[in-house]
């Protein structure tokens, strides 16, 4: 006779290799607990040291802390070497970060985004030993030359232009006030970790948006803050002193940087 269902389920999660349904899920379960008391990567390592069929697992756990938090919640060293190849509607297509948030855009009905178009050229200049700012054209043209070796950290899309580079990071970070980045102290904080980790490998950095004006502003600042122990008035004085195109409209940027990272960081204390 058949074996009653009830039977098959308590058994299929007694599969030694994952192979059941039932299985994945109170995999992928077990990895969303992690999320809520961890960080991402923490969530999403952690459905891999499950074992068995970890390509799947962690799949499926990516998309719930995905959809969680959002791309501002992945790490910049793991987003900004997405690539692979994909099956859509237009046939088999070669998928990088950026081609993998435009098909997100598409997949809700967004229109697509275009990357960060030709602005003033003006960078790379270094503002402290090693730490250089530029505009998006600046530094592409500085890439192209070969004037500029070091690693690039990205605050706005930059399609593939600089795509080769071995050392880069894209990091997204809307130039927008209000609610447009619930992340900001995550990715801030990635941002300088990022700066810091290169500096302490010898690589000279450069941190770019579009214009080279707020987005850039807002990370130099931060990097500032945390290294020397600066308020956010010392940190602006400082880069403007350095950087003319340095533009602090974005009001949501300040006062996190005064509010929130001011403190963080001891600004003033000495």
């Amino acid at each position: 006779s058949r074996t009653p269902r009830r039977h098959q389920i308590r058994r299929c999660t007694d599969q030694p290799q994952n192979v059941c349904l039932l299985h994945r899920i109170k995999q992928h379960l077990i990895a969303g607990r992690n999320i809520i008391d961890m960080t991402i990567n923490t969530a999403i390592i952690g459905a891999i040291d499950l074992g068995g069929d970890t390509d799947t697992v962690a799949c499926v756990a990516g998309g719930l802390v995905g959809a969680m938090y959002g791309i501002q919640a992945v790490p910049s060293r793991w987003s900004t070497y997405v690539n692979g190849v994909i099956t859509t509607r237009r046939g088999t297509e070669r998928i990088t970060n950026s081609g993998l948030q435009q098909l997100a855009l598409e997949l809700v009905g967004d229109a697509p985004a275009h990357p960060a178009v030709s602005e003033h050229r003006a960078g790379p200049t270094e503002v402290s030993d090693g730490i250089f700012v530029a505009s998006f054209p600046g530094v592409a043209d500085a890439v192209a030359s070969g004037s500029f070796h070091g690693a690039v950290l990205s605050l706005c899309r930059v399609g593939d232009a600089i795509a080769e580079l071995p050392i880069r990071r894209e990091v997204y970070l809307v130039d927008k006030e209000g609610s447009a980045n619930p992340l900001l102290r995550t990715v801030v904080e990635d941002a300088v970790a990022t700066i810091d980790a290169w500096r302490a490998e010898g690589h000279d950095v450069v941190v770019h948006c579009h214009g080279g004006r707020s987005r850039t502003g807002l990370i130099t600042m931060a990097w500032a803050m945390r290294a020397f122990g600066w308020t956010a008035d010392q940190a602006r004085d400082w880069l403007s002193a350095q950087w003319p195109h340095l533009s602090l409209w974005n009001t949501t940027f300040w006062d996190f940087l005064t509010d929130e990272w001011e403190p963080a960081c001891g600004g003033g204390a000495a």
